[in-house]
Formats: C-alpha cells, structure tokens, sequence
C-alpha cells in the first residue's frame, strides 16, 4: 500500500472481493492497522454489486514499484 499510495495514509482505499470472501475484509483491517483513515470496505463483493445491477468495468490490478534504492 505504502508504494501504491505513495505513503499518503489519507488516499481513498475500498477493497473488495467475492461475496463470502474474508481475505478483503483482512486487508482492509489491516490498512486500518497500518494507519490508513480512508479505507471502504464492500462485504457483499463483486457478487452482491452485479446481483444489484451496479455497472462493472474490467481494470487490472496495479503493480507496486519498488522503491528507489530497493
């Protein structure tokens, strides 16, 4: 998160999954943990979101860069 972010502990973060999926909710715990006061966590997951007829896109996930001097 902290490469994604660029360290920014207040960037908007919603984290999500598949309905009945307790990994997003884990990483959402902790991004809280972390400090991170934005965070947005959807427990119905993408199976809830489509079943309610909410538009979808394709995105691919982001790739974190590693630090310079990493």
């Amino acid at each position: 998160l902290d490469a994604l972010t660029s360290g920014d502990t207040s960037y908007p973060l919603v984290i999500f999954c598949l309905d009945e999926c307790w990994m997003s909710w884990n990483a959402a715990r902790r991004a809280v943990e972390w400090g991170y006061d934005a965070v947005h966590w959807y427990p119905g997951g993408t199976d809830l979101w489509t079943f309610e007829d909410h538009p979808t896109e394709v995105v691919t996930p982001q790739e974190p860069q590693p630090r310079q001097g990493q």
